[in-house]
């Protein structure tokens, strides 16, 4: 009987709704990926993005596909202007783990800054842009006013 059970709570385990729902483990908080995720971290929170991310990706090359690692790197990656990289990190993180609350704001973020970036460029076109201009500012305003 106790084999039985053992047997059962065991498959339980490696069939669980949070393994079934995409979702991955929690993060090491030990060894070597998670110092290197700390000391990423503490850059990040400092500003210093550059290093943050070269510490995300070794973190990343330790321990590959843990989601609040892919969301940094996303995060860094952002900071720095790179956008492309950015969307791309976090659709990882986000296949790995759909319900990241942290990775969906950051996310979002990331797409304001890219209109923003776009009212940026059509501004440096001057009158050639400027019904394009004021047509998008006018959709950021009305995306606004839904929240």
């Amino acid at each position: 009987m106790k084999t039985w059970c053992f047997a059962l709570c065991l498959a339980l385990l490696i069939v669980s709704p949070s393994w079934a729902a995409g979702s991955d483990p929690a993060p090491a908080t030990r060894g070597p990926a998670a110092d290197l995720y700390a000391r990423g971290k503490a850059a990040a929170d400092e500003g210093r993005y550059a290093e943050a991310l070269r510490l995300f990706q070794q973190a990343n090359q330790v321990q590959p596909h843990n989601p609040d690692t892919l969301n940094m790197i996303a995060f860094c990656h952002r900071k720095l202007g790179k956008l492309s990289e950015a969307f791309a990190y976090y659709d990882r993180a986000l296949k790995l783990r759909p319900r990241f609350p942290a990775a969906r704001e950051y996310l979002g973020e990331a797409h304001l800054q890219a209109a923003l970036e776009q009212v940026e460029i059509l501004k440096s076109y001057g009158p050639e842009g400027a019904e394009a201009l004021a047509d998008l500012v006018k959709a950021i305003k009305e995306a606004a006013e839904k929240l």
